[in-house]
């Protein structure tokens, strides 16, 4: 996803500016319509298609921001309403994986900080 992120950064501003503003309200037409949810999808295959990246679907996205804000130490009550969820539970159990090696990142952290030799 990274990568796909970085090859994101080389498309035309335009184009890209297009596909946040199509991210931002997916499930909503400028007139206020409900969006089918294949017109991401298809707009997305299109995208990649005349820029040469390989095929994401939106929905990745949601996932990528989810794992970056639990990368970033945001709690899971704030990410799970960010993501809609009823529950925290949900998010933490859809997450576990990104939770796991987090933590494991943190507990790097705190290694390097308590046997740092000086």
């Amino acid at each position: 996803m990274i990568s796909l992120l970085h090859d994101l950064a080389m498309v035309d501003d335009q184009d890209l500016i297009r596909v946040l503003h199509s991210l931002q309200a997916v499930g909503d037409h400028d007139n206020g319509l409900p969006m089918h949810p294949d017109t991401a999808t298809g707009w997305m295959k299109s995208f990649s298609e005349r820029h040469n990246l390989p095929h994401i679907n939106p929905h990745a996205f949601r996932h990528t921001m989810a794992s970056m804000l639990y990368y970033s130490h945001v709690d899971t009550i704030s990410i799970s309403r960010r993501l809609g969820h009823a529950q925290p539970s949900t998010t933490s159990n859809i997450y576990a994986h990104v939770i796991a090696d987090a933590d494991q990142k943190n507990a790097e952290i705190l290694a390097d900080i308590f046997l740092k030799k000086t």
